[in-house]
């Protein structure tokens, strides 16, 4: 992401800094819970982010978003689960998920049902994979890289770089 390397997920929006602003003592006292709780506190506070969003073939959607992420991973904070028939680790793309500003009770019911039960292709959500992203947003947008904040920025370009390391795993582990 805009030359700084990551493992996990790329995020921005609601939610995406509870992972560093949650105390350690909690986290290893309550788990994920401790991360809901200062999650909870956030609802009052959550904006959107007016954003154009393109692939590596041009622009794909615009919109209000209130959260996004970039991930290669079937699940993202333990709370949002992708079905493993929908993606690949290997493929040389990420997951591209974008949450919508509701703009009715109705559209923030389905988004809500969408992200619980893990079927992403509601009005309230845009999902795809792609092997570029590019995120450029009106307003400087602060970004979390695997739980780590990032300053606020316009411009986002981030990239899969399939197969970039090679890793040596035991024989033993393979076969487990």
């Amino acid at each position: 992401m805009n030359n700084r390397c990551f493992v996990y997920v790329a995020s921005f929006g609601a939610f995406s800094d509870s992972s560093f602003r949650t105390p350690q003592i909690l986290k290893n006292r309550f788990g994920r819970l401790a991360y809901i709780v200062e999650s909870l506190k956030e609802l009052p506070s959550i904006k959107s982010h007016r954003m154009k969003v393109y692939d590596e073939s041009g622009e794909i959607c615009r919109g209000k978003y209130i959260f996004g992420a970039v991930s290669n991973s079937t699940t993202i904070g333990g709370m949002l689960h992708y079905s493993r028939n929908d993606i690949s680790l290997s493929d040389g793309k990420h997951e591209v998920l974008l949450v919508k500003k509701p703009s009715s009770p109705g559209m923030l019911r389905r988004t809500a049902r969408a992200l619980i039960t893990g079927n992403y292709s509601g009005d309230g959500i845009e999902m795809f994979h792609a092997s570029h992203v590019r995120f450029e947003s009106e307003d400087e947008t602060a970004w979390s890289l695997d739980g780590e904040r990032c300053e606020p920025v316009k411009t986002i370009d981030i990239d899969n770089f399939q197969n970039a390391m090679e890793f040596i795993v035991p024989k033993r582990i393979l076969t487990a």
